[in-house]
């Protein structure tokens, strides 16, 4: 059997341990309460940054389901335009006429006729000497 001085100690040693459980149980809830709060906020913040790393691939407007699909502008000038290029040279310092010949150089057929001309001015500029411009009257079979 324990004495009684033994037994008053083990009294006074289990409730100091009861208070210590009850300290420790307490901080524990503190600590659960707190985690809970801080994984709360992580998923916000979690959200918020995927929010952000996607804004800049989102349209800014939402589509509209009932809308036509966009067509894409089509590229150069509008038709009908005035038309803008080179100009033609006023001064042309010499011609040179190619004769078409009966024959097409491609298939050997005979032309029908040859009549039709057309022309093509060449501007040739060399470095340091005056420019030539040579235009060329071209002879073609129809």
């Amino acid at each position: 059997m324990l004495s009684r001085k033994e037994y008053e100690s083990l009294l006074k040693e289990l409730e100091t341990l009861k208070q210590e459980l009850a300290l420790l149980q307490k901080q524990l809830l503190t600590k659960e309460e707190e985690q809970a709060h801080l994984e709360a906020a992580n998923a916000r913040l979690q959200y918020q940054l995927n929010e952000l790393k996607q804004k800049p691939f989102k349209p800014s407007k939402p589509k509209d389901k009932g809308s036509k699909p966009h067509k894409p502008k089509p590229k150069g000038r509008r038709k009908g335009h005035k038309g803008s290029g080179r100009k033609k040279p006023t001064r042309i310092d010499k011609t040179v006429r190619i004769e078409a010949g009966s024959h097409c150089p491609e298939c050997g057929e005979t032309f029908s006729s040859t009549e039709v001309e057309r022309t093509r001015d060449v501007v040739d500029i060399e470095p340091i000497r005056p420019t030539v411009n040579t235009r060329y009257i071209i002879e073609r079979g129809i």
